[in-house]
């Protein structure tokens, strides 16, 4: 029995944790020094920087995490410009840290994920994980649109963080890790509480719940029901002036009662439905910041009108999903292919579909989760590009790439499988 399935060897091998940690120190030192010193002249640096100085609420949905974390930033790193203080360095440093630790992330989910895909005769591939794991973290981190994130005041590392956090939970708990329900869930919470956008990885834990049991795929889809109607009949609630207190009280306490009243099976739902609530509470620092009128306050969440205005984005456009059936949509996805080659160069780009092409030569395992990540990038992607909606032209497209950072953690991931690949048959020739 080789180092794949070895009991003994543990979820993350030293070779591994090597790698991830070379590449964020790489990926780190090329922020540093690449970094904004002051405030970039960026889409909205300035209000999250103003706000993250006074502890106040940036631009919807106020990015509650970000905001705590990027205060703390600036007071443990008073940096000087010029003679004058810049707290806009510290917060600037705060993405780059982000950043480069998404790029270990990267590294590590290579080399791990990389040991399933395989079947029991090979051999050698931790350290071919480890090499592919450190590159694929550096296309990642040094591609253009992720690079001209982590060396401004953005929330997008920080972001792409989490995102691999759950992707790395959501394998240990593939691998018979009991805990990992309720991280996942607590995790999937802190997430959307960072930034709304994190719903994309609800089809992800679900299909790793799926692999799971049935049980916890009953257990997540129950979880899921949950809150569609505590959203729903809060909003049926809200039109006849209830309180929001009391809309929330009345929701929790009828979902956890008769969950444990009526059904014993269904008391993991409740569990999962506690722990994103409880996951999300630093949404709570919204309107406790704007109580004291800090100098960057949008939406002014102190009242009820003005907090459900941030979480909702209230000052952008709503929503138009574009028909997927249409030939504005093939022509999105097209931009969206141009974006891949914008971050990672097309030659770099086309050793992710490597994978694609050794997929029957995987474990069955290896097939599975292979399938998750597929699934996420699919979602990170085509999914989000149905949401965002954006026009062709250059100005839109410079906007709207930001949006597809997540689905670039995925597809680093499928480049660095793919050079494994590549190393592997390149050894068994040689």
């Amino acid at each position: 029995m080789n180092d794949f399935s070895h009991p003994k060897s543990g979820f993350l091998q030293r070779s591994e944790w090597v790698a991830a940690g070379l590449t964020a120190l790489a990926a780190g030192l090329v922020y540093w020094l690449t970094l904004s010193p002051s405030i970039p002249p960026a889409y909205c640096s300035g209000q999250l920087l103003v706000a993250a100085d006074y502890f106040g609420v940036g631009r919807p949905p106020g990015y509650p995490v970000w905001t705590l974390l990027a205060g703390l930033a600036t007071k443990i790193f008073p940096f000087h410009y010029h003679g004058y203080p810049n707290p806009a360095y510290a917060v600037n440093l705060l993405s780059a840290f982000f950043g480069a630790l998404t790029a270990g992330e990267i590294a590590l989910l290579v080399g791990r994920g990389g040991r399933l895909l395989f079947s029991s005769e090979t051999r050698g591939a931790s350290l071919n994980g480890a090499v592919a794991g450190f590159a694929a973290g550096l296309c990642f981190a040094l591609g253009r649109i992720v690079w001209s994130q982590a060396v401004i005041a953005e929330t997008h590392t920080l972001t792409s963080f989490l995102i691999v956090l759950v992707l790395l939970f959501g394998l240990r708990w593939v691998e018979g890790w009991s805990p990992g329900r309720w991280v996942l869930a607590f995790l999937f919470g802190f997430g959307v509480a960072a930034t709304p956008f994190f719903v994309v990885m609800g089809p992800v834990l679900l299909a790793v719940a799926a692999w799971v049991s049935k049980r916890e795929f009953r257990a997540w889809i129950a979880a899921t029901l949950m809150w569609a109607i505590w959203f729903c009949w809060g909003r049926y609630l809200l039109r006849f002036g209830m309180s929001p207190t009391l809309w929330g009280l009345l929701a929790v306490a009828v979902l956890f009662g008769s969950t444990a009243i009526f059904s014993r099976s269904s008391r993991p739902a409740a569990a999962i439905f506690g722990l994103v609530l409880l996951g999300m509470l630093p949404i709570l620092y919204l309107p406790l910041a704007a109580s004291f009128n800090p100098p960057m306050n949008s939406g002014d969440a102190r009242t009820w009108e003005g907090f459900l205005h941030v979480i909702s984005r209230g000052q952008y456009e709503r929503l138009v999903f574009v028909d997927v059936f249409s030939l504005r949509y093939l022509q999105q996805l097209g931009g969206y292919l141009n974006l891949l080659a914008v971050q990672f160069t097309w030659p770099i780009a086309s050793i992710g579909l490597v994978p694609c092409l050794f997929f029957p030569r995987f474990s069955p395992r290896g097939r599975r989760w292979f399938g998750v990540m597929g699934l996420g990038f699919i979602v990170a992607s085509a999914g989000v590009m149905t949401g965002v909606n954006p026009s062709l032209d250059l100005q839109t497209m410079l906007v709207a790439q930001v949006f597809f950072i997540a689905s670039f953690v995925y597809y680093a991931v499928f480049i660095g499988w793919g050079l494994l690949l590549l190393l592997h048959n390149l050894k068994h020739r040689l």
